[in-house]
C-alpha cells in the first residue's frame, strides 16, 4: 500500500498499474482535457472547469467526474453554518456519471483544493446553500446514473483558488485529475 501512495503522489510511475486505479481524460460533450494517461505517466491530467475525467476504481468500476462549477464564496446551507474567522466557504460542484460497474466512493476524500499559497485544503464537511454533499460525501453511480453534489472547503480570506484535484479512492487511485481555476 505504501508503494501505491508513492505512485499516487507521482513518485513511482511504474508501480501505478499495480495500484489498480486511474484517472484519464473523459469523453463527452465537453472538450477533452490535455494530459497523458495516468497509467503511462506520473504527471496529473489537467482540465478547465466544465471538463471531466474518466476514473477507474481499484475494483474496476468506471465513472466520469466533471467539475461543473466553483462557488467562491459559497454560503452555508443555513444561518448556523458559517466558516471559521478569517476564512470563507468554497464549493466545488461535481457531476458524476456511472459508466461501468457500481461506482462508489467518498467525494470528500477524493477532492482537494490547492490555494494560490500552494497549500492543499481538504473537505470541510459543511453543507452549502443549493447543493447536497452527495450522501455525506458518499456517491454511488450505476451505469448511466448521474449524481450531482458539492464538496465544501474552508479557505483563508486572502487565498485564491488555484486548482481543484480529484484522486480516485482518496489518492490511491493513480495520478490525480486537476482542474485549473481562473
Amino acid at each position: 500500500m505504501a508503494a501505491c501512495a508513492l505512485a499516487a503522489a507521482g513518485l513511482l510511475a511504474p508501480v501505478l498499474a499495480a495500484c489498480g486505479g486511474s484517472v484519464a481524460p473523459a469523453s463527452g460533450p465537453a472538450p477533452k482535457p490535455q494530459g497523458s494517461s495516468a497509467h503511462s505517466s506520473a504527471s496529473s491530467l489537467t482540465a478547465g472547469v466544465g471538463q471531466g475525467f474518466k476514473v477507474t476504481s481499484t475494483s474496476g468500476s468506471k465513472y466520469d467526474v466533471r467539475l461543473t462549477k466553483v462557488i467562491d464564496p459559497a454560503q452555508g446551507a443555513d444561518s448556523f453554518t458559517t466558516p471559521d474567522a478569517g476564512k470563507r466557504f468554497v464549493g466545488a460542484v461535481f457531476t458524476i456519471k456511472g459508466v461501468k460497474g457500481d461506482s462508489s466512493d467518498d467525494a470528500n476524500n477524493d477532492a482537494t483544493l490547492i490555494g494560490s499559497n500552494g497549500q492543499t485544503y481538504t473537505a470541510d464537511f459543511d453543507s452549502i446553500a443549493g447543493y447536497t454533499n452527495f450522501n455525506s460525501g458518499d456517491f454511488n453511480a450505476a451505469p448511466g446514473a448521474l449524481q450531482v453534489g458539492a464538496v465544501t472547503f474552508q479557505v483563508p480570506t486572502g487565498v485564491k483558488v488555484a486548482e481543484i484535484q480529484w484522486s480516485a479512492t482518496g489518492g490511491f487511485g493513480g495520478a490525480p485529475g486537476t482542474w485549473k481555476v481562473k
